[in-house]
């Protein structure tokens, strides 16, 4: 990870009990922030690497955990240890960057479908669906692909290429790369209906 390697921050902060560190926070003190960084480090690097195997995904998902810290610190309130707090913070991102690269790719672009996911389903997804059986079930859906959808699929959700790229891979035409996505993200939905389905 290449995040906030070269955080220096003062003895007496690294020396402050947590409580009071995490209080300064809350009160906005950036330099406190720092030292919770350096802290925590470790411990959500950790967490985000057994989630994510691609390096970028485990450092951009690293990156959001510390960025909902700052903004949200003050919705903790003490009742658990922070550790506990911070894990749900993890589990939660990991569930926000699911939740998007199934809405993004994998449901049928309809206003209907997105409003379903969106507001029907949310807290369903939250409290019904771990954030590993999602990952798995979003996995196996896509290698339990015919490979001439699967190639097409990967190629446009996961690695970001464009459809004339794509083509230029397969030895497709542009018309034909679409066909295959269509076709490939409607047998996605249908594996992963349960997922969305009223």
């Amino acid at each position: 990870m290449k995040f906030w390697k070269n955080i220096n921050t003062s003895r007496d902060l690294q020396d402050l009990e947590e409580k009071k560190l995490i209080q300064q926070v809350q009160k906005g003190d950036v330099k406190s922030f720092d030292e919770l960084v350096c802290r925590y480090t470790l411990f959500v690097m950790k967490h985000v690497r057994k989630l994510a195997r691609d390096e970028e995904i485990a450092e951009e998902l690293f990156q959001n955990v510390f960025i909902t810290i700052y903004y949200k610190i003050n919705t903790y309130k003490g009742d658990g240890s922070f550790s506990a707090w911070l894990s749900t913070v993890v589990s939660n991102e990991w569930k926000m960057y699911l939740r998007n690269l199934v809405k993004r790719h994998f449901v049928p672009n309809s206003e209907e479908a997105l409003d379903r996911m969106e507001h029907g389903k949310r807290h369903s997804l939250e409290e019904a669906m771990e954030y590993r059986e999602i990952s798995r079930a979003v996995e196996e859906a896509i290698d339990d692909l015919p490979a001439h959808y699967r190639k097409v699929i990967v190629k446009a959700a996961l690695e970001g290429k464009s459809y004339e790229t794509i083509g230029e891979e397969l030895d497709l035409t542009s018309g034909q790369v679409k066909s295959r996505l269509f076709r490939a993200r409607k047998l996605l939905e249908e594996m992963l209906k349960d997922y969305f389905d009223e």
